[in-house]
C-alpha cells in the first residue's frame, strides 16, 4: 500500500512476464520497450483517426477504442436487418423505418 500527500506523484511500473523469478525485470531495457509500444499505439491510432481533430478529442476518441478493446466488446449491427425484422418474428413497427440513417 501507498500513501500519496498532496500534490505528490508516484509511478508504479508493472510487467508481465512467464519467466519466474526476474532478476531485474525493471532494467534499462524496461523503459526502451515502454516508449517503443507508446510509439506503436500512437501509430496505430494516428492511422485510424487520421482527420484533423483538437488533442482533447483525439484523447476522448482514443479513450473510447481503448475501453472498447479493454471490454472485449464487438458491435455487429446490421442496420438492414433490423429495418426489416426477423422473418420468424411479427414484423416491426412502421415507426422503425423513420429513424436516424434509415437510408
Amino acid at each position: 500500500m501507498r500513501s500519496l500527500g498532496a500534490g505528490e506523484t508516484q509511478t508504479v511500473k508493472l510487467r508481465l512476464s512467464d519467466v519466474p523469478n526476474l532478476a531485474n525485470p525493471f532494467n534499462l531495457e524496461f523503459d526502451t520497450i515502454f516508449l517503443n509500444r507508446q510509439q506503436e499505439a500512437d501509430e496505430f491510432y494516428q492511422r485510424i483517426m487520421p482527420f484533423p481533430l483538437s488533442a482533447d478529442m483525439r484523447n476522448v476518441q482514443r479513450q473510447a477504442f481503448a475501453g472498447m478493446l479493454w471490454s472485449k466488446q464487438f458491435y455487429h449491427y446490421i442496420l438492414e436487418d433490423w429495418l426489416k425484422g426477423d422473418r420468424n418474428t411479427p414484423p416491426p413497427p412502421p415507426e422503425r423505418c423513420k429513424v436516424r440513417n434509415h437510408e
